[in-house]
């Protein structure tokens, strides 16, 4: 099995890691008591990676010895490191350098890996645990032809000439970094492995890449958000199934599941409902800002104390309201609505609680979109969508049933989603139209978006929401939740 709690790592090596702590503000020092922990700038103020190199015999310390505080709306993710650009590279040969490891050649596992053992080619088919892509197009949109092009197309690679090669059989798939190779882009070539390959033992470490990324979220016309924190648009027309875990809470199960709409070309979420035991609490938005909707077990704007055994609070301020599910002392779900539009939060959630779901949110551990068979990827969020259709034999969280429905009938997708809001095949008379028809301007949806209390990381939704409604107060919808999360 190449899967442990929280990495893909050789199954021979499988073994829990303890979270280390951010050693500052300095690119890759030297050192660090927590287990030479390094970090580097990606470019985002808001997004700081740090790397941990271990050696798969050290012992493992009592939790709590290390740890990494997230900003508010971040998670912590961790997995085998993805190397993505020759500063990262250079960040990790520092790291190896100076951890203080005694091995001759220092041989490290990274977390790039072959999941299939038939490729044509043994440059083919690499991918990163993180869910981060390793090639530009192929193996995407194309399929290349040969060894030579696979590596031209890998968005950035070290491999020793005349890697990979897949030898020791074929079964070379596990990416790894050698001190006393040259690879074509400097020191600590990399090369492919085999899993079971030791030579000798005890000599290998593992580098652990851990990062802050926004919660998962989806809101507005609809965007979402993976664990991952990987941001796609979806406007397809059905009832979906955002999360789902029938062993959450220990048996009682949890299923949040969404109902779009479509409006012109694109689509916004119309409602949301969420399952927990057997409780279902069903939310709709309102053009009446006074108006509360909703339904607890079928009975509309029933008595909302509880759900599932957990405190539910409703709190409004202006035009949001939002429903505040109580899991933990920081664990929170959030069902909001603004206008008609309804969106769905998470706060502060944990590999604990939610490790096992499945959905539009991608896998917990890797972000990957996977389909319901747990393997397949999807890269087309078109496709990706009309799989995660709520099933026929699911049950009807919404007290009515409405709007396409399996197995009958197939997610609504318009022909060009956003064409009105400069859609790549808008045409040049459809764009007239549109800038004739428009009251607001993008400056003015920028400025509206530049609002100090705008959730991090959510201007461009907050923007391309605004253009697509010509509506300015739609930045209301994107300010921050503070004052609701606090209502507890």
């Amino acid at each position: 099995d190449m899967q442990n709690d929280l990495v893909k790592l050789p199954s021979t090596h499988a073994t829990p890691l303890p979270t280390p702590i951010p050693v500052g503000g300095a690119a890759c020092p030297e050192s660090d008591s927590c287990h030479f922990v390094f970090d580097v700038d990606d470019g985002s103020t808001n997004n700081v990676n740090w790397y941990e190199a271990r050696d798969l015999a050290q012992a493992i310390e009592p939790p709590g010895v290390c740890n990494i505080q997230c900003p508010a709306g971040k998670i912590l993710k961790k997995y085998l490191v993805s190397i993505n650009s020759p500063e990262e590279q250079v960040c990790l040969v520092n790291l190896l350098n100076n951890a203080g490891l005694a091995f001759d050649p220092l041989r490290a596992w990274t977390g790039g890996h072959q999941p299939t053992t038939n490729e044509p080619e043994a440059a083919g088919g690499f991918e990163w645990d993180s869910g981060e892509a390793f090639y530009n197009s192929c193996g995407t949109t194309d399929t290349c032809a040969n060894d030579g092009a696979y590596l031209a197309d890998m968005i950035y690679h070290n491999f020793q000439n005349g890697e990979p090669n897949n030898n020791d059989g074929g079964t070379e798939h596990f990416l790894e970094m050698v001190s006393d190779q040259v690879g074509v882009d400097g020191a600590y070539g990399w090369n492919d492995r085999a899993e079971t390959d030791s030579n000798p033992p005890g000599n290998q470490v593992f580098i652990v890449e851990y990062k802050c990324v926004d919660d998962p979220d989806t809101t507005g016309d609809p965007h979402f958000t993976t664990w991952s924190g990987e941001k796609y648009d979806y406007h397809g027309q059905c009832d979906l199934e955002l999360m789902s875990d029938p062993q959450f809470d220990n048996g009682n199960g949890l299923m949040i599941n969404i109902r779009t709409e479509i409006v012109r070309s694109w689509s916004y979420i119309k409602a949301a409902a969420i399952k927990l035991g057997d409780d279902v609490l069903e939310v709709e938005g309102s053009l009446d800002p006074k108006e509360q909707r909703h339904w607890i077990n079928g009975e509309f704007n029933g008595d909302l104390k509880t759900l599932g055994g957990y405190r539910v609070k409703y709190t409004t301020r202006g035009r949001r309201r939002r429903y505040i599910i109580n899991l933990d002392n920081d664990l929170r779900i959030v069902i909001g609505a603004y206008k008609d539009w309804v969106s769905v939060d998470f706060y502060n959630p944990t590999q604990e609680d939610f490790g096992n779901t499945v959905g539009l949110f991608g896998d917990f551990h890797s972000g990957k979109k996977l389909g319901r068979d747990g393997k397949t990827v999807f890269k087309d969020v078109y496709e990706f969508g009309q799989e995660w259709q709520v099933q026929a034999d699911a049950p009807m969280l919404f007290h009515e049933v409405s709007g396409p429905q399996a197995p009958f009938d197939k997610c609504i997708v318009p022909e060009n989603p956003h064409a009105e809001d400069g859609g790549l095949e808008e045409t040049a008379q459809l764009r007239g139209r549109r800038l004739a028809e428009k009251k607001v301007t993008r400056k003015q949806a920028e400025e509206a978006c530049s609002d100090p209390e705008i959730k991090p990381g959510k201007f461009n939704e907050c923007v391309a929401d605004i253009l697509a409604t010509d509506d300015l107060d739609f930045a209301e919808a994107y300010m921050n939740d503070d004052w609701a999360i606090g209502a507890f």
